[in-house]
Formats: structure tokens, C-alpha cells, sequence
């Protein structure tokens, strides 16, 4: 016998021989999305409105009007308890920065069931006649989704951690300045900060607790939701890098001699 061509080719690889984690964890995954994705935008809007009274207090600049308190009398000023939070001005400058954080949040909901619901409407990858012959077509869209969502949800998660972190340092830095003016200590914790912006728009709580943790909690779906599309975009390059969904198949052809 004689070799005359030798070849390889990619074929689809039976469903059965392909695990079932493929498919359910991406799903899971998916559906963390949806659940973060919501607390992220119920939680955001609580800060945003009723805290801060629709204004973004993401990269907010605080400000201590010196010379409002050189007018009044400073003994008031410096008195314990005393309403030091209305010689504050905060600048709101970016609006749209909130704006963007709750749309990318509810977005994330929104696209987490639609992908949930996609997936489960495919088979486990390579060849399945179940409900679509070739479920592995859905794997390269959705590289390309989670991708961009991924790079979005890093970016305004960034923006909330070190958005209000900022405004938060501000805050504590004027509080130093009024404590060289007054001698005094002025007690600027994170519940004090959300205590002022409610006191500023007149909002009343009869649950100040949680409106003080509000922001520890809200750091916690969004985290969530971000290393949910993370997890999803690392699965899906994995099963991709892997091919997963495919094997080889070698192709010899040989010449028979006639006898």
C-alpha cells in the first residue's frame, strides 16, 4: 500500500461525551448576573435618591466654606453637636457616572436572563439534535457579549468604589481642618456621612441602620456581578482555547496495488 494524502479535520464531537459543567456553570454563573445585577440596582438607587437626593455622589468634591464660619460666631460652630455639615459645599459633577452604574446594573439583569435562557435552551455543546444541531454556535457571540459587558462592569465598579471613596476622604478632610479651627473632634464615620447628606435633603428613616451599611452592602452585589462576567468570559475562552466542542479527526488515504 502506498500513502497518497494524509489530513486532519475538525468534527463535532457527540453531546454525550461532553460534560454537563460546561453548560449548567455558565448558566449559574449567568444567573448570579440577574440576581446581583438587581440588588446592585434596587441598592444604587436607595444611595442615589434617598440618601443624597438625587444627586451623584460619585467623585463629589466636598468643600468647607471658610469664610461662612469666620461670619458666624465660632464658639456655635465648635459647639459638640452642632450642625458643622452646613458649612459644606458638595459639588456634584458627575451625574452621568450614576447614571451609567444603575443602567449597567439593571442591564446586567436584564442580559443575565436572556443568556440563562439561551443556554438552556441549547444542548451541552458538539453535536446535539436535541433542540438545535449545533449548539456551539452560541459560544462565540457570547465571547464577544461577555467581553464588552466585562470590561463595562470594571469600569463602573471601579467608579463606585473609588468614586464615593473619594467623596468620603473629602469629608474627613475638612473634618481635620474644623478640628485645627476648634480643637474639637468631630466624628466623621461612614454613618455620620450618610447622617449629613439626610439631614442636608430633610429625609427621615426610621432604619438608620441600614441605611449606614447601605453602601457595605451595595459593594457586595456589585462585586458579585462583576466576577460573574468574569467567570462566564473565562469559561467560555476556556471551552474555546480547549475546543471543547470538536476532535480530531486523522484521514489517511492509500493506493491498493492490484494483484
Amino acid at each position: 500500500m502506498k500513502l497518497l494524502e494524509e489530513y486532519q479535520e475538525l468534527i463535532e464531537r457527540d453531546s454525550v461525551e461532553i460534560s454537563c459543567l460546561w453548560k449548567y456553570l455558565q448558566m449559574f454563573l449567568y444567573l448570579l448576573c440577574a440576581i446581583s445585577g438587581y440588588a446592585s440596582s434596587v441598592l444604587f438607587y436607595t444611595l442615589w435618591e434617598q440618601i443624597f437626593g438625587g444627586n451623584c455622589p460619585l467623585w463629589a468634591k466636598a468643600i468647607l466654606l471658610k469664610e461662612d464660619i469666620e461670619l458666624d460666631d465660632i464658639h456655635g460652630v465648635c459647639k459638640i453637636n452642632s450642625d458643622w455639615w452646613k458649612y459644606i459645599y458638595i459639588d456634584y459633577q458627575y451625574e452621568n457616572i450614576c447614571v451609567v452604574y444603575l443602567i449597567t446594573s439593571f442591564s446586567s439583569c436584564i442580559f443575565g436572563i436572556v443568556w440563562f435562557t439561551l443556554f438552556l435552551m441549547c444542548g451541552k455543546g458538539g453535536y446535539d439534535v436535541t433542540i438545535y444541531p449545533g449548539p456551539w454556535r452560541i459560544v462565540f457571540p457570547a465571547i464577544y457579549f461577555n467581553l464588552v459587558f466585562t470590561i463595562i462592569c470594571i469600569y463602573t465598579h471601579y467608579n463606585l468604589q473609588q468614586g464615593y471613596k473619594t467623596l468620603s476622604k473629602n469629608i474627613k478632610n475638612i473634618s481635620s481642618e474644623i478640628y485645627n479651627m476648634c480643637q474639637i473632634v468631630v466624628d466623621v464615620s461612614d454613618c455620620e456621612i450618610i447622617r449629613i447628606h439626610m439631614n442636608i435633603y430633610n429625609f427621615y428613616t426610621h432604619n438608620l441602620d441600614y441605611m449606614c451599611n447601605i453602601i457595605l452592602y451595595l459593594q457586595v452585589p456589585s462585586v458579585v456581578m462583576m466576577c460573574s462576567w468574569i467567570g462566564g468570559l473565562v469559561i467560555l475562552i476556556s471551552r474555546l482555547i480547549m475546543i471543547n466542542d470538536f476532535r480530531i479527526l486523522r484521514i489517511k488515504i492509500y493506493e491498493l496495488k492490484e494483484e
